[in-house]
């Protein structure tokens, strides 16, 4: 297999070979996140491999970077835009809890963008998105309404001052 920087490595060119610097802002939270980072860097050099050896690589590089960022102290992983079957694989392969985002139901916990979730913005609509409610239109007519009060000077009335 041809040897390419991981895109950990890319992040964080000082750390030792196959270590990471503890005070790298990819842990500034003390969470790491593995999946459209490591993917759009890798994808740098997809064209250079045929897709299936392409695949395996990155899959392996994912995982070897989960493990990285376990050991130089991430207290858990986001893995987003990841592939289920590998973000179960690097679930089960960590310690620490792993959080998901489009990376299927193998993950330790979940997470969604309540405005997303919320249904707030139409036009979003990827494939790992389940939308609890439509309340886009109901919360564009309260602020139409509290624009409208504002206006005509409806709103704030004596009731919403203080003396």
């Amino acid at each position: 297999m041809v040897g390419f920087p991981s895109p950990l490595r890319l992040l964080v060119p000082a750390a030792p070979a196959g270590q990471v610097a503890k005070h790298s802002a990819l842990l500034a939270v003390s969470a790491g996140l593995v999946g459209v980072l490591s993917y759009l860097c890798t994808l740098l050099m997809a064209h250079l491999l045929p897709p299936e050896q392409f695949t395996q690589y990155a899959a392996a590089q994912m995982l070897e970077d989960a493990l990285a960022l376990e050991a130089a102290g991430a207290s858990l992983l986001v893995l987003e835009l990841v592939p289920a079957a590998l973000a179960t694989r690097i679930s089960q392969a960590l310690r620490i809890p792993t959080v998901g985002i489009g990376a299927g139901a193998g993950c330790d916990g979940q997470v969604l963008v309540l405005h997303d979730m919320l249904g707030l913005n139409e036009e979003f609509n990827p494939r790992f998105l389940r939308k609890f409610a439509d309340l886009a239109d109901p919360v564009k007519e309260a602020v139409r309404t509290f624009v409208d009060d504002v206006r005509a000077r409806r709103y704030p009335g004596p009731e919403h001052s203080f003396e």
